[in-house]
């Protein structure tokens, strides 16, 4: 998979876009605040049409006028034509085209087009609270399962049924009326998280240990519940515990990735450097993955390459770089040695919103 164009007009302070990328990598070089991250952002934007970075869409808009676009030509294979897509927004509101259908949703988007992003703000994948870390294991089971959406959207619409109950005051027979549906959509999102998982660890292995020299690692799901007894089961007994909390304390929204090395939590046994390459490392094995289960390899964008690593971690991160079969777009302050040694790439730098090619 390759973005063979990318385009876009008043988006933040880039007035115009328009750049032919390499089919594997590409470097972006310029001074802070010279528009580099933005360039990332509207390739992101392309493919899941919102920003990585919070903000809204009004807030996206560049100084010519409330509205913004980008677009693109995607090619899922080499020897296939290419696709166009584009993602426009205005006061009227948000406008998303895939190939012919000029109204595409952003879940159609997404599941044709997938993207992950590895930015200064991802230490909250392993600092911040289980919820981003299971937004990393959905969004590869997600591409994976085709299951996966159907299942998310029952057990949201049960859950959020069962907590507006919970909230104004209902009976507990009316209360109880959801819990078949949300223990069954939260056991089939177990089983899928489950099995991603387990495909996933061979795969993030090699990588952990090329890093940190040591096989003494674990990565495991927590279901979000008890293993001693089912969910239904739990749900039923602890009506009155929710009705008191106002809110469902147990369940597959609960569940939590734990990731541990030498019986230690990593948020507190190693460095920020070492944080980026282990999220780096469970990016890379997760879009292998899909890439291996999908005949797909998603498009990596990596934010400030060298933020936070030591020349020698730059160096051990771009020869796991150099392995992804996917396409990267790397920004930079400048073209560092260890970014020189990617043997075929295509360089282009960014000054005062402006994107030219070197």
């Amino acid at each position: 998979m390759q973005l063979a164009l990318i385009k876009g007009d008043n988006f933040r302070s880039l007035k115009r876009v328009e750049i032919e990328p390499h089919a594997r990598v590409n470097l972006i070089t310029g001074q802070n605040a010279a528009g580099k991250t933005s360039l990332l952002e509207t390739i992101y934007c392309l493919g899941r049409a919102k920003s990585f970075r919070g903000n809204g869409a009004a807030e996206l808009a560049g100084p010519e006028g409330r509205y913004w676009s980008v677009s693109g030509r995607l090619k899922l294979h080499l020897d296939e034509p290419a696709t166009g897509l584009g993602v426009r927004w205005d006061q009227a509101g948000t406008q998303i085209k895939l190939g012919q259908n000029a109204k595409a949703t952003a879940i159609e988007l997404v599941s044709v087009i997938p993207v992950q992003i590895l930015d200064p703000g991802m230490h909250r994948l392993l600092q911040d609270g289980p919820a981003y870390r299971r937004s990393f294991l959905d969004w590869g089971v997600f591409h994976v399962e085709q299951r996966f959406m159907p299942t998310w959207r029952r057990h949201h619409r049960a859950l959020k049924q069962r907590n507006r109950a919970l909230r104004s005051g209902a009976t507990v027979k009316e209360v109880r009326i959801w819990n078949p549906e949300l223990a069954e959509s939260a056991d089939q999102l177990q089983q899928y998280r489950t099995e991603h998982l387990r495909a996933l660890k061979p795969l993030l292995a090699p990588l952990v240990t090329l890093f940190f020299g040591d096989d003494d690692w674990h990565i495991d799901l927590q279901p979000g519940w008890s293993p001693e007894s089912a969910l239904l089961e739990t749900l039923d007994r602890q009506i009155e515990r929710d009705r008191r909390a106002g809110t469902t304390v147990e369940g597959a929204h609960r569940a939590e990735l734990r990731i541990r090395l030498r019986n230690h939590q990593v948020k507190n046994h190693i460095s920020r450097g070492q944080q980026k390459l282990l999220i780096a490392a469970m990016l890379l094995a997760q879009a292998q993955l899909v890439h291996q289960q999908r005949g797909y390899a998603p498009i990596l964008l990596i934010d400030d390459f060298a933020a936070e690593l030591a020349k020698e971690y730059q160096a051990l991160f771009v020869n796991m770089l150099q392995a992804y079969a996917g396409q990267l777009f790397i920004t930079s302050f400048e073209l560092l040695p260890a970014l020189s040694s990617f043997t075929s790439a295509a360089m282009f730098h960014v000054e005062h919103g402006q994107v030219r090619q070197c």
